[in-house]
């Protein structure tokens, strides 16, 4: 597994504009790309700093997401809310832990 993680900084004004942008475009688009785990978006919304972490497959299919334009697409969805442009690194990711949880039947 890789992860894609994305640091930027929102105009605090538009921390509910960014989150919406986000959720009507980068969540779809990430779905639709092969190799796509799960993405989350991490925001203070009194700073509006925040990231968005992408869980991939593997570094290949995280690449590809990018080479592909899709993520400069997505981006530019969001570009009104940024105060300065996003900054994207891949990472390995060497540990995971996922807590499991329980049917309705308790089992």
């Amino acid at each position: 597994m890789h992860a894609a993680l994305v640091s930027f900084h929102f105009q605090p004004d538009k921390v509910e504009e960014a989150v919406s942008v986000y959720n009507a475009t980068v969540a779809p688009a990430f779905r639709q790309q092969p190799g796509a785990v799960s993405v989350y978006l991490l925001v203070n919304p009194g700073t509006g700093r925040g990231f968005s972490l992408g869980i991939w497959e593997s570094e290949e299919a995280a690449k590809a997401f990018e080479a592909s334009g899709t993520y400069a697409e997505v981006i530019a969805h969001l570009s009104p809310c940024y105060t300065t442009p996003p900054v994207r690194h891949l990472y390995p990711v060497l540990s995971h832990f996922q807590q499991m949880q329980q049917g309705a039947d308790g089992g």
